[in-house]
């Protein structure tokens, strides 16, 4: 192994450790963001807030959104550490043994020494990385379960309302033609008093 290979394998490790994480937080970050939009709208245009009944359930569900998006956000901070972390003890041993150049050759009782303390550096990252994530997993999780408790029991509740208003639309129109047939008939009969007058 020579330097230009040293150099390759830490640049190897270091993509690995973001390639694994790209996609997947930006497309989390992505539907995180897109939900909290929903709610927003959600409470704008379906259901407004003055009306809106289990909010607590709602504002619990923007923490819990919140402390997913945060972790999200705190993985990518992990990965960098663990990156900067490798590139520091592959940096520290080419001076410890002054070798720079590419092709100097890494003596091969050292190759196990470094890919090992790189090796731990990016397993301890991995698990502090798979931990991370699964914790935003569950925070999210319990995020959308506490707004789908909020749209349900709200749309429910728009439901009823709604249904409790078109039951009572048509006795207050019965009520209201009884009432004018009684002020018609009032009207007509004290028209004939005094026409018979």
């Amino acid at each position: 192994m020579n330097v230009g290979d040293l150099k390759a394998y830490k640049t190897e490790l270091y993509t690995a450790l973001s390639r694994d994480l790209a996609e997947f937080e930006k497309n989390f970050l992505l539907l995180s963001t897109g939900i909290f939009a929903f709610t927003i709208s959600f409470i704008k245009d379906i259901v407004k807030i003055e009306t809106a009944i289990n909010l607590c359930s709602l504002y619990t569900s923007w923490v819990f959104l919140a402390l997913a998006i945060g972790l999200m956000m705190f993985t990518f901070v992990l990965s960098a550490n663990a990156s900067d972390e490798i590139t520091k003890t592959i940096n520290q041993f080419q001076i410890t043994h002054q070798i720079f150049d590419n092709a100097a050759i890494v003596p091969d009782a050292q190759v196990p020494t470094i890919k090992q303390d790189t090796y731990v550096i990016w397993n301890r990252a991995k698990k502090r990385l798979r931990v991370t994530r699964y914790g935003a997993i569950v925070f999210f999780i319990a995020g959308i379960l506490f707004l789908i408790f909020y749209v349900s029991s709200n749309i429910t509740s728009e439901n009823a309302k709604s249904k409790k208003s078109e039951a009572v639309a048509p006795i207050k129109d019965s009520i209201l033609t009884i009432k004018d047939t009684v002020m018609m008939n009032a009207v007509d009969d004290s028209l004939r008093i005094k026409f018979k007058k």
